[in-house]
């Protein structure tokens, strides 16, 4: 995506990560960076290497080049970052390495750029309901009844977010995987954050000065693609997404020059819950990956190796086709990459009439589109600082990378009603459930056709659900969780506590308090899933719930000056639920002392010399009584 003037056109361009300025045909050739003597090159070595990190840099280093970084950015692959290196040297290092035989590939990492309800601005949404002056969106308010995509988790891989409060709710952790260039030409090389990869992947902005007095403002770019594809219906305010209810992982990997290739292939394993050495595991691994970004170029083998992983891994990839050349001439896919890699869903772009955009560029025999959404006029949220981040706001942008995000929002609201649906099924159900692009395009040049939110979900299976458990243990005071295995998300499913096979009035959540009217009664638990009209009905078998038991979080204790003729006084510990009565033993070196028995005890002449404790007793109806002893402490 072409970083852009507020509401202006968004396209993708790109410029090799070691040219000292971009090509004549990049949109932004002020903003490349003067380090013509830095290169990285991802190296990918042969799979049951010791030490993959210091295999690669051993590589690299053979040819002589001045190694200065090298980090993990998947299981086998590493980006090995040189100094003193031109362009051409940088290519001859990458053929030398792939020599060593425990090398399987040595690639120069490139630069990729960005690429009815009552919300305030619904009229302007014609890309999301059939309402607005246009037949050609994707029709997703006609989903809602059925999905709103509910826990399904959208990676947007972009330029990071903003705080906004149309989409707020629905952004959970992320990561920023920016290892280098400015956010803008005064922060120097620190990728807009000062620290490179962390867990924080806030969009610093992107604004780039055009002269030393003027310059062209911040695109907010995956705070606009994330609102499009997951902004909040209903609230009064703003936009509405496609998948109102999924979730947005923010994994940030364009800063204010681009990004890097090799901090995108971080990104893809990262998301879609790959390991990638030195970070921490993602603990919700995306449904679906939204790339609105690309480079010129083939697709490198690294990249392709990640796509693949993340697909393996359940995780759908779509990718904005691009948007042609700085004239507006759109351009074939063959030359965009990640567009132009495999198991990838590549996106083409559409106006409020259904016709392809001139601009969007357009899929080949060797690389066919495959779907089509709405790119033209795309109303989402933004942020309003010119140059760093200031209030919330809304813009109108048009792009292959506005298009994506609809396609990430349909998927997400086919994965959220339907957990079984693989990338590969996800796809079918998107390319034959779709509106007809105007003009006759062809499936080749724009894909299937326009993507359809409503078309895909009537397609959904019935739901089913093939077991229901009671995890917990079944005794009084604890609380049990139903635990069904279902083909949708914990959103589509209902609950219904029994007691001896009649309904617990009161008791629908997943849990369940087991109290004493319960004793020796048995639990079961019926689970409904409901997805459209089609629903599925299953009852776990029973527990029978037997006595509660205490818990103690503070053991008993002896109080008081241990000499003859003071008075001791037990504390009798602190339990859960409460006693309703305490009992006391107190011992005179581990042996009961006759009549001893009384919250209270006076040593005598006796004690003398010997360790003295309390034993304590609780009880409680319906509870097995337990009993704790103090620390002995001697007498004197």
């Amino acid at each position: 995506m072409k970083n852009v003037r507020w509401s202006a056109v968004a396209v993708l361009t790109v410029a090799s990560l070691t040219a000292t300025a971009a090509p004549g045909w990049a949109e932004n050739p002020t903003r490349t960076r003067g380090t013509s003597d830095l290169a990285t090159i991802m190296v990918t070595v042969a799979p049951g290497t010791s030490d993959p990190t210091r295999a690669a840099a051993s590589a690299i280093s053979a040819t002589r080049a001045a190694v200065t970084d090298a980090v993990a950015i998947g299981p086998n692959t590493v980006a090995v970052t040189v100094n003193g290196t031109s362009a051409v040297q940088a290519e001859q290092m990458s053929a030398q390495a792939e020599e060593r035989a425990t090398v399987l590939s040595a690639e120069v990492s490139r630069t990729a750029h960005a690429t009815t309800t009552n919300d305030t601005y619904y009229s302007s949404l014609w890309n999301i309901n059939n309402q607005a002056s246009s037949t050609y969106g994707v029709k997703a308010e006609n989903a809602w009844s059925t999905s709103r995509g509910a826990g399904a988790v959208i990676g947007v891989i972009d330029t990071g977010i903003t705080t906004h409060s149309d989409v707020k709710a629905n952004v959970i952790t992320g990561y920023d995987f920016v290892s280098y260039g400015a956010t803008s030409p005064y922060k120097e090389d620190n990728g807009g954050d000062g620290n490179g990869w962390d867990s924080n992947p806030t969009d610093e902005g992107d604004w780039y000065p055009t002269s030393p007095t003027e310059y062209v403002r911040s695109s907010w770019h995956g705070t606009h693609v994330a609102g499009t594809a997951a902004a909040i219906v209903g609230n009064a305010k703003g936009v509405a997404g496609v998948a109102p209810s999924a979730f947005i992982e923010p994994i940030r990997v364009l800063g204010w020059t681009g990004g890097r290739e090799s901090d995108i292939i971080a990104g893809i394993n990262w998301g879609a819950g790959i390991h990638v050495p030195g970070v921490p595991d993602n603990k919700h691994p995306a449904d679906v990956l939204n790339l609105s970004l690309g480079g010129s170029g083939t697709c490198s083998s690294s990249m392709q190796s990640a796509i693949n992983a993340a697909v393996n891994a359940g995780t759908a990839v779509v990718v904005a086709a691009g948007n042609g050349d700085e004239d507006g001439n759109a351009l074939p896919i063959d030359g965009q990459f990640p567009a132009n890699c495999n198991n990838v869903i590549r996106v083409t772009a559409t106006n409020s009439s259904g016709a392809k955009s001139s601009w969007s560029n357009y899929g080949t025999a060797s690389f066919p589109a495959t779907v089509a959404a709405p790119g033209v006029g795309i109303y989402s949220t933004v942020n309003n600082g010119a140059q760093g981040p200031t209030t919330e706001g809304y813009g109108s942008m048009d792009g292959t990378s506005m298009a994506a995000p609809h396609v990430s929002g349909i998927l997400a609201l086919l994965r959220s009603a339907d957990a079984r649906l693989t990338p590969a099924q996800l796809k079918t159900m998107l390319t034959t459930n779709t509106t007809a692009v105007s003009g006759g395009c062809s499936t080749t040049y724009c894909g299937a056709g326009i993507a359809n939110a409503a078309a895909a979900i009537a397609q959904l299976a019935a739901p089913s659900i093939t077991s229901v458990g009671i995890s917990g243990a079944a005794r009084v005071g604890v609380t049990v969780t139903a635990a069904p295995r279902a083909s949708t998300h914990s959103a589509y499913l209902k609950y219904q506590w029994l007691r001896d096979g009649t309904i617990i009035a009161g008791a629908t959540r997943s849990t369940l308090a087991l109290t004493t009217a319960d004793f020796h009664h048995n639990i079961s638990v019926t689970v409904t899933a409901t997805v459209g009209s089609a629903s599925a009905t299953r009852t776990s078998g029973t527990v029978n719930v037997s006595y509660g038991t205490f818990a103690k979080s503070k053991s008993p204790k002896v109080k008081g000056t241990m000499r003859v003729g003071k008075k001791l006084t037990a504390y009798a510990g602190a339990w859960s639920p409460k006693p309703s009565t305490v009992t006391y033993q107190w011992l005179r070196d581990g042996k009961k002392i006759k009549h001893a028995t009384k919250a209270g005890y006076r040593l005598t002449s006796k004690d003398r010399g010997h360790k003295i404790s309390v034993r304590v007793t609780v009880k409680r109806s319906y509870y097995t009584s337990r009993t704790a002893t103090s620390a002995k402490r001697r007498a004197s």
